[in-house]
């Protein structure tokens, strides 16, 4: 779902950047209010390439490049998912550590 991605992505800046959970929003810019430069966001996308199995075009790396926010990426991620449908992702951070 939708907000699986958003809580791998949240999860993602809180451990990039040592920032509480609760203070990270899906919709704050990525340099102004996270300080996250372009070589963590390629990191993030790289990530969440390996985690849900999308391919990205050149016209993909431009669109998010005009991104400001982790919830645009999210959304634009969505088109790129297997089955495209709420079922396309489940992120389930307790999984992990088992």
């Amino acid at each position: 779902t939708l907000e699986g991605l958003h809580d791998f992505m949240i999860d993602f800046v809180v451990e990039h950047t040592g920032y509480p959970r609760d203070m990270v929003d899906i919709n704050s810019e990525f340099e102004s209010e996270l300080g996250l430069d372009s070589i963590k966001l390629a990191q993030l996308v790289g990530e969440m390439r390996s985690s849900f199995g999308f391919e990205l075009s050149q016209d993909d790396r431009r669109a998010f490049l005009e991104c400001k926010t982790l919830g645009q990426i999210a959304s634009h991620l969505m088109t790129k998912l297997p089955g495209k449908g709420d079922d396309a992702i489940a992120y389930r951070p307790e999984a992990e550590s088992n």
